[in-house]
């Protein structure tokens, strides 16, 4: 930064000259309107100088400034938008359609301020109830209002007064996070944003004003003129400036989406060849492990399998046998018992000891019942493994013959890949994998113009034919073909 532009910073925003503000930004808190930053705010008894100024606009201490003088004028005042998120756009569109002499700057908190300059001293009730009038017009009556302070007491010396002071914009100067914006929104230099609050600036008496506009017709059209120029000028830039940075960005997307679909594409058919290349290398590895496992558990599983079933069988027949031999000398003694009963028996005590012995009976056949549903459930859950055998055989059927027309490697690479499918998804996943198992390389040959094999089919008498198989045909027919299947 140029000293000029520090003066000029230092001349805008003039206030008490005997005192200023510091503050130190250490966290955010919660308020009404939203989040806010925090800090630490000091009131300094110390005359604001050029070289403060210097500092807040390098980043090196953030200032703020009086805006009442002693002799309790102001050369500018502000409305403090506390408000957390913040329609900026609708504030600025609010300004310029009701022509208000407005600055507007993002505070360090992401609200806003908006300043009303004035090009010379006026007093500070005046500033205040402008402000106060504006915010009642745009409705938003319950903003904070600088000054706070129109006049000073008479019960304390003034020299001990200081009155309350606001964090002054483009602390860190271009890198600041308090930038002026234009009518659009848009941020503004620290050289652009000091014309624009000049240019905005307003006097005390307007009809003063209005006096030397009419005297100095001349200086106010070429200042017109100038102005016009200037936003024109500075509109034809910011449009070029957008649209170079559309076409540019349109570029960066379209090459990175173009990077990213190749990567895709390539990453996609990795996968494939990758699984593939792993699982061949890994087969050797694992077959001996696997080949003495599988014939030891077979071994194992059929010897206790047919031990446990032999067992059962025994014992199903057996009480099954001694059930019906129980249930025949039940039928008997119930027949003879009844027929005692009518033709002999009269007495109590013979009949009870009579249906004692029954009861028992009864008990010993309902734990033969009880004994014969659990043998069935025995029964049904071997019938459910040898269900789970025939399913196996038919895998290793299904196995078989799609892996028939594949030599020894790529039939061993196959069965890994196709290890943890379903019996009824075998065939589809066989022929998802059929392409990158066969690779083109132990069965096609690259060939630069055309893969021809002959094949002669014998049917009966007829003559033999020739099939032709092409490079453009179908890839999948073509190494289906190649491979032996239909």
């Amino acid at each position: 930064m140029t000293k000029e532009i520090e003066k000029e910073f230092m001349d805008v925003f003039s206030g008490l000259d005997r005192a200023h503000g510091i503050y130190e930004i250490t966290g955010q808190k919660n308020t009404a309107r939203g989040v806010k930053k925090d800090g630490i705010a000091k009131t300094l008894h110390e005359p604001l100088t050029l070289e403060l100024w210097k500092k807040h606009l390098d980043g090196e201490v953030s200032i703020g400034v009086i805006p009442i003088t002693d002799d309790e004028t102001c050369r500018w005042g502000c409305i403090d938008i506390d408000e957390y998120p913040i329609d900026i756009k609708k504030i600025l569109k609010n300004i310029d359609e009701m022509s208000l002499p407005l600055v507007a700057c993002s505070t360090k908190s992401g609200g806003l301020h908006l300043f009303l300059f004035t090009s010379e001293p006026v007093p500070a009730i005046k500033i205040k109830n402008k402000l106060e009038d504006i915010t009642a017009a745009m409705g938003r009556t319950g903003d904070e209002i600088f000054p706070k302070q129109y006049q000073w007491s008479d019960q304390v010396p003034k020299e001990k007064q200081t009155g309350n002071w606001l964090n002054m914009p483009y602390f860190a100067g271009d890198d600041t996070t308090r930038y002026g914006l234009n009518k659009k929104a848009e941020s503004l230099s620290p050289e652009d944003f000091i014309k624009y609050a000049k240019r905005k600036a307003i006097t005390e008496d307007r009809a003063k004003f209005v006096a030397k506009m009419q005297e100095a017709t001349g200086t106010f059209d070429s200042f017109l003129v100038k102005t016009l120029s200037e936003e024109i000028k500075e509109l034809h830039s910011e449009r070029a400036q957008q649209q170079e940075l559309v076409g540019k960005l349109e570029k960066f997307i379209t090459s990175q989406l173009a990077e990213e679909i190749g990567e895709f594409q390539k990453d996609r058919q990795d996968v494939v060849e990758t699984k593939v290349r792993l699982v061949k290398e890994a087969r050797a590895k694992f077959d001996e492990l696997k080949t003495k496992f599988v014939k030891h558990t077979s071994t194992a599983i059929n010897e206790a399998v047919t031990d446990y079933l032999k067992g059962e069988m025994t014992q199903l027949k057996e009480d099954i046998q001694a059930a019906k031999e129980n249930t025949f000398g039940r039928k008997i003694f119930e027949t003879f018992a009844t027929e005692f009963s009518a033709s002999h028996l009269n007495e109590n005590q013979k009949i009870k000891e009579l249906e004692a012995a029954m009861q028992k009976q009864a008990e010993e056949v309902a734990e033969i019942n009880k004994s014969l549903e659990e043998k069935t459930k025995i029964v049904e859950s071997k019938e459910q493994e040898i269900a789970m055998i025939n399913e196996n055989v038919q895998r290793k059927e299904t196995m078989d013959e799609l892996l028939k027309p594949l030599n020894k490697d790529k039939a061993a690479i196959m069965t890994d890949l196709l290890e943890s499918v379903q019996t009824s998804k075998l065939k589809n996943a066989f022929d998802r994998y059929l392409p990158a198992v066969l690779d083109g390389k132990s069965i096609i040959k690259e060939s630069k113009k055309t893969i021809t094999e002959s094949r002669t089919e014998v049917t009966g008498n007829k003559e033999p034919k020739t099939v032709q198989v092409e490079e453009g045909e179908d890839n999948i027919i073509q190494i289906r073909q190649l491979a032996g299947l239909k």
